[in-house]
């Protein structure tokens, strides 16, 4: 039975019956081709269209979420399409499809990049926060019941009792519009409906710790969008695939504590010290735990050893302050720790390999490391052109060979320096953000203007790009340039 056929413009009434009778559903997932994919998205203001490869194991991994979400949504709350880029290829070139799946957010006809979770739950929000208004009216009890969420995993919704034309009522309905994207908001202008709750009040209602919180700053935007990122989250949470990139999402700080979760009692423990210093800090950090044995590679990224647990780290911004492992882990001691990272007080731990015997390889590759970093790479009279890279990276074994051509290509010129990291082992200054591997930067000279490099790599490909934008001149030497001279 067709999505397309339920699209129409046929009577409802007869259609609904015969789907309760074949045990379908109204919001089956369409499936859109280049003939019918113009007409479904202009005929839909919300839609949510997944390019996929029938072979691919994440897109499998989402078929049953994305299902879920579409068996959830109402018919006034946007639909979910897919297309098989493998076979429509034109509608994969013409998005620009990169890789799968890929998940293209449809408003009014105009495409953006999904960023929610590849969960049904996240994918329900995010198509509810789209559909209708920004702002939901909730004019009775039943309505305001069904628009606080209660089920585990739901995200939080933002109330306004207010009553009609109040200066709450204006200013939700303009941060609900600049803020769709973010929270799902509602508003109650009956002081009837509003019940326990206070008009002239903003309420944020969740599924987990004190289940609503009421905001008592004034009505502009920074001190609420604050007060509901600071909430919206639980004070201390696991964190793991489902869950994390809402919590890059929410922008602040990771704070990671690592357990050894098969030592129940030991873990139970930390856990309380962790919780009971959490509230105070919930607004500034996000407080997260996960299994430190499981995420063994993530402990030592985060710049601890790994033979103690637990074991506690901030990342902000690519930079690690780390807990000192030689503490116990008490609240008393974790108090001063947190207060003194908001406040700005503490350093970064740098982690970082031994500085190499010898600086340059037989390819006339830099092995760049934490404690050098600056050294080679931010010398104001070389252009550096650095590959950061991990050990296990296929992608990063597969440069290797045209690396090292490049290297032995540049030998002659003292102003270019090819350069190597491990980016699993070692960490660099803001400015250096590492997304995947390997990622390719140009540290220019004279000013240190860092490009992220994104041409082909070959050899050539590398040359060609150096010599059109490095700024020291290339001038031909006759020797390599030493440790001493960089």
């Amino acid at each position: 039975f067709s999505f397309s056929i339920l699209s129409s413009n046929m009577s409802s009434l007869w259609i609904i019956s015969l789907l309760c009778l074949l045990g379908l559903s109204l919001s089956e997932v369409a499936v859109l081709t280049d003939q019918n994919f113009d007409g479904f998205i202009a005929d839909n203001d919300v839609v949510l269209v997944e390019f996929y490869a029938p072979w691919c194991g994440h897109c499998k991994t989402l078929a049953p979420q994305y299902d879920a979400a579409s068996d959830q949504l109402g018919p006034d709350e946007g639909k979910l399409a897919k297309v098989d880029a493998t076979v429509e290829k034109k509608l994969g070139e013409r998005f620009k499809v990169q890789g799968y799946p890929s998940l293209k957010l449809f408003r009014n006809g105009n495409p953006s990049d999904y960023k929610g979770d590849r969960t049904a739950a996240s994918i329900v929000s995010v198509m509810r926060k789209q559909s209708g208004p920004a702002v939901k009216e909730l004019n009775d009890a039943a309505a305001l019941k069904d628009f606080i969420p209660t089920d585990e995993g739901a995200e939080p919704v933002v109330v306004a009792f207010a009553e009609s034309g109040s200066a709450t009522e204006v200013f939700i309905n303009k941060f609900g519009s600049k803020f769709r994207d973010e929270f799902s908001f509602g508003l109650v202008t009956s002081s009837a409906v509003a019940g326990d709750s206070k008009m002239g009040t903003i309420v944020l209602f969740k599924p987990f710790d004190e289940l609503q919180n009421v905001y008592a700053g004034e009505l502009e935007d920074d001190a609420l969008k604050a007060f509901l990122v600071g909430n919206s989250m639980p004070a201390v949470a696991e964190i793991g695939p489902s869950n994390y990139q809402a919590y890059l999402k929410r922008g602040l700080p990771l704070c990671w504590l690592f357990l050894d979760l098969d030592k129940k009692e030991y873990a139970d423990a930390a856990l309380g010290e962790y919780k009971a210093v959490a509230g105070d800090f919930k607004e500034k950090l996000s407080l997260v735990y996960l299994s430190g044995t499981k995420y063994a590679q993530m402990v030592t990224k985060m710049g601890l050893t790994g033979k103690k647990f637990p074991a506690m780290s901030i990342e902000d911004d690519e930079l690690h302050y780390v807990f000192a492992e030689d503490l116990d882990f008490t609240a008393a001691n974790l108090k001063p720790f947190l207060s003194d990272f908001v406040a700005g007080k503490l350093k970064p731990t740098m982690k970082s390999e031994s500085i190499p015997t010898s600086l340059f390889d037989e390819h006339n590759v830099a092995t760049v490391v934490g404690d050098n970093f600056n050294q080679v790479v931010m010398d104001e009279t070389k252009d550096v052109l650095i590959e950061f890279y991990a050990p296990w990276c296929g992608h990063c074994k597969s440069l290797v060979p045209e690396w090292n051509k490049l290297g032995t290509a540049m030998k002659d010129f003292k102003s270019v320096v090819i350069a190597k990291t491990d980016a699993t082992a070692n960490d660099y200054p803001k400015g250096f953000k590492i997304s995947g591997f390997p990622t390719i930067k140009f540290v220019t000279a004279e000013d240190n203007s860092v490009v992220e490099y994104n041409g082909g790599r070959t050899a050539d490909d590398f040359v060609a790009w150096i010599e059109k934008n490095a700024k020291a001149p290339m001038v031909k030497s006759a020797s390599q340039p030493s440790k001493d001279e960089l």
